[in-house]
């Protein structure tokens, strides 16, 4: 299949990638070799990786003590093996752990657990106490940090529909000192809303979640300037004509990812089904004002993941600005991972280098820069009744990426 991608490549005379991106050894953060043994990557906000200075954590779900676990390891920048998984949930079945560094080597986990929502701060020497997040129903945890204060959001329900909920919170020590949680939409659900995704920059800060209130799925945002609580929400994704809206009441998009550079800039990825017949496609969407507003909808894969479903898309965004989007899809034969960045014409062709592309299924996508503007990856790789999380380190080339404002 790769030597029809490369035809096809020269056939609808595409430019091949040309980039000179390098791609480290591939890290084993933790396998299994039981067929029965589950393991999820996949969070609320897609936060399943996290840096805090020399440190790296990675959190997942998997069952291989018999019932759904939180969990979390650890690995220095430099070390070549990740420590042994810690088990951060407590004894109920625990689901979609998130993770955001904070300074000095520590993190904050969160997960959903027995109807609620939890966190605590972890470090590579050891597990803070457990907070419970929210007295209600309560899932989808997500948490983004910028300095020592850290955003905490889910989606609690009210009544009868889940809306979103948003708090900030000081560490002391290994204690989470909680603001007051509170809607950040003030109005009473009339749908649900669901899997938010929390920026931060400059102290302003961006929440982005799933809406269904307008009868069909869409995505949303709301902006919360320096001091202040969230605006009026914006729906961010466009709805393009009536040809899509024949049926129902509209297309549907999900699982929005908001990562931003901590100046000015956030850029915004989702999955998008306003070409029906492709199934989801992933979209991105750049905000210059820190989240207050966002920019044209793009399309991100290439001419040949058409007529393709993409799934499990992420964002991420360096400290210059630049972006890279990342998902899964099958055009290969099977799941593979594929990267695309934004450049001055909009986003690049997909590039699926060998660590995430061949034999089984490579898939589940998350990933954060470091300082030094090197994309840490993780994903999920599933072969002959195995499963498994990788990591490497992508080095892009700067010169590859689109001017940046």
């Amino acid at each position: 299949m790769k030597f029809l991608r490369i035809y096809l490549t020269l056939l609808v005379g595409m430019p091949t990638l040309a980039c000179a991106w390098t791609y480290s050894p591939v890290i084993t953060v933790s396998e299994s070799n039981q067929a029965r043994t589950f393991i999820h990557l996949e969070s609320s906000g897609n936060r399943s990786i996290a840096i805090s200075k020399q440190w790296i954590a990675v959190t997942w779900e998997d069952n291989h003590s018999g019932r759904p676990g939180a969990y979390v390891a650890f690995k220095a920048q430099h070390a070549t093996k990740f420590s042994h998984a810690v088990r951060v949930s407590e004894t109920e079945p625990a689901y979609e752990p998130a993770v955001t560094g904070l300074p000095n080597g520590r993190f904050v986990v969160v997960w959903e657990a027995a109807d609620k929502v939890w966190a605590r701060v972890v470090s590579p020497q050891h597990l803070g106490p457990v907070h419970q997040l929210a007295n209600a129903t309560a899932r989808e945890a997500t948490v983004t940090a910028a300095g020592a204060q850290v955003w905490l959001a889910w989606s609690e329900k009210t009544g009868a529909h889940y809306h979103i909920v948003a708090t900030t919170a000081r560490v002391q020590g290994e204690q989470l000192q909680l603001a007051k949680v509170k809607p950040v939409d003030p109005a009473p659900p009339k749908q649900d809303q669901l899997y938010p995704s929390v920026a931060v920059s400059r102290d302003e800060t961006t929440i982005g979640w799933e809406d269904r209130r307008y009868g069909h799925t869409r995505i949303v945002t709301a902006h919360a300037a320096k001091g202040k609580w969230f605006s009026a929400l914006r729906p961010l994704n466009q709805l393009k004509g009536r040809r899509s809206m024949t049926y129902g009441k509209g297309t549907g998009a999900m699982r929005v990812v908001l990562a931003s550079d901590g100046r000015h800039r956030i850029v915004s990825s989702w999955l998008d089904k306003r070409d029906f017949a492709e199934g989801y496609d992933v979209y991105a969407a750049i905000s210059e004002d820190n989240g207050k507003t966002f920019g044209h909808n793009n399309k991100v894969e290439d001419m040949l993941g058409a007529n393709q479903a993409q799934w499990h898309a992420v964002s991420a965004m360096d400290s210059q600005g630049h972006a890279v989007v990342a998902w899964d899809d099958q055009r290969d034969g099977s799941p593979d991972i594929w990267l695309s960045w934004q450049i001055a014409a909009g986003w690049s062709d997909d590039d699926s280098p060998d660590p995430m592309h061949g034999n089984g299924s490579q898939s589940h996508p998350s990933m954060v820069f470091d300082q030094q503007g090197r994309l840490h990856l993780v994903f999920l790789d599933r072969a002959n009744n195995k499963s498994a999380i990788r990591y490497l380190v992508v080095t892009p080339t700067a010169s590859d990426f689109g001017s940046v404002q």
